[in-house]
């Protein structure tokens, strides 16, 4: 399952099992441009579960 952090100091990607957590520096915008291209350009948040 990826994971997106918002932080303004560049990381690594760190994976703990079956969750990798990318580091994004780039503001919150960036961060959910990077999450919905990971879920195949649907926005988080978007998905069955939230319905």
């Amino acid at each position: 399952m990826p994971v997106f952090v918002v932080t303004y100091r560049p990381y690594e990607v760190v994976r703990k099992g079956d969750t990798t957590f990318t580091f994004v520096t780039g503001g919150v915008a960036a961060a959910t441009k990077a999450a919905t291209a990971v879920a195949g350009g649907t926005a988080p948040g978007s998905s069955a579960l939230s319905q």
